[in-house]
């Protein structure tokens, strides 16, 4: 049986005998079937839009990599032009 926060709240019935039917699903034992050790893999349909060439981690890091260059290079020409601007 499965855990009901709501089980002592009154439920709608459709007959004064009957089970309602959120009752009915959460007694319900329903065996899960085991799940196969390895994913099948997927067979690519005719018309399906094509995967990017990297995944999303490889665009996030290539792109970090970028910026951090971009973000050195303009911390090295600040410095250099306040040295310049402090040795006058």
């Amino acid at each position: 049986m499965a855990y009901d926060p709501q089980r002592d709240r009154p439920r709608h019935r459709p007959d004064p005998q009957g089970a309602a039917a959120v009752d009915s699903i959460l007694d319900s034992e329903v065996a899960v079937p085991p799940r196969p050790a390895h994913e099948p893999e997927a067979v690519p349909v005719a018309g399906a839009a094509p995967q990017p060439a990297g995944t999303w981690s490889d665009r996030l890091l290539y792109s970090a990599g970028v910026s951090t260059l971009l973000g050195a290079g303009a911390v090295l020409v600040t410095l250099w032009w306040l040295w310049r601007r402090l040795r006058r």
